[in-house]
């Protein structure tokens, strides 16, 4: 578990308290930890060299994504407030 810690977001805050309470050995905790650091920072500069060589096509993709987030936003906000009336209108019927 130690060595995936970095991977689990929730985790690698508190697995070295964990790592603690249940006494394991120290210098093993560290090791398992940079080697997790390790991978994990590798993992990071990797994809960011990969997103900086196609800079151009992840900005496009962005754009696509903005767009259909903001049209499936527009369209929840609309039936919100089209339900919204109608309870509005229910509750003012006798």
């Amino acid at each position: 578990m130690l060595l995936f810690n970095r991977f689990l977001s929730g985790a690698r805050s508190v697995i070295s308290l964990f790592a603690g309470i249940t006494s394991m050995n120290t210098v093993r905790v560290a090791i398992y930890s940079f080697i997790s650091c390790l991978v994990w920072n590798m993992f990071l500069v990797f994809a960011g060299c990969k997103v900086g060589e196609n800079w151009g096509s992840v900005s496009e993709f962005l754009k696509k994504y903005n767009a259909v987030v903001m049209f499936v936003l527009a369209v929840l906000l609309v039936v919100f407030l089209i339900v919204k009336k109608q309870k509005k209108s229910a509750d003012h019927l006798p």
